[in-house]
């Protein structure tokens, strides 16, 4: 067991440990540091922080709160783990065997994957890409369903399948996003079957 101690209760203090290497004029230069620093004049209140070196020197990267919020590139974690980048940050969850990225893009969207097959998007809808599926949905809500619609009995992509029940609300555009009845089909090359 090593013990280091500090016997202020200074907010701020703490103690630390350094991890040198040789720079590029032989100086010893700190690479990384782990370091607990008092949060309270409370003996009970310190955070963990671990830094690395960049280019510019040594800084925080990763901090544990005294109430267990840990965050990653930033020094104020809100919640449980939180992730702070300002180039989409990615948490990449990994089994073994399969991988996923989760990321948010600069619009807000959640992305499951980079490719964004699934997407939470900020204004609260879900968007699914390529051969997305929803699997024993009973009702669907939106203001707007784009893409192929099938069913588990047609899996044809070109085809919508036997459906058991549509309920519209609303009107139905088929070729256009602005149907001016209640159901308009448009096609612009006459092609349309009678």
């Amino acid at each position: 067991l090593l013990a280091l101690r500090n016997p202020s209760n200074t907010v701020g203090a703490g103690v630390k440990i350094g991890f040198y290497g040789l720079g590029g004029s032989s100086n010893a230069l700190e690479q990384a540091r782990i370091e607990m620093v008092r949060d309270e004049s409370s003996y009970n209140r310190s955070s963990l922080r671990l830094y690395t070196r960049t280019n510019s020197g040594v800084t925080e990267k990763v901090r544990l709160t005294h109430d267990g919020l840990l965050g990653v590139g930033t020094t104020n974690p809100s919640t449980d783990v939180e992730i702070y980048s300002e180039d989409n940050p990615i948490l990449k969850l990994n089994n073994g065997t399969t991988a996923a990225n989760i990321t948010i893009d600069i619009n807000g969207n959640l992305r499951l994957n980079p490719d964004g097959d699934l997407m939470l998007q900020s204004n609260h809808s879900l968007r699914l890409n390529g051969t997305g599926e929803i699997s024993g949905a009973i009702s669907i809500s939106a203001t707007n369903l784009t893409g192929t619609i099938q069913t588990a009995d047609q899996p044809n992509i070109t085809s919508i399948g036997t459906l058991s029940t549509l309920v519209v609300t609303d009107w139905i555009g088929l070729g256009t996003s602005d149907p001016a009845k209640k159901i308009e089909i448009f096609d612009e090359a006459g092609d349309c079957p009678g």
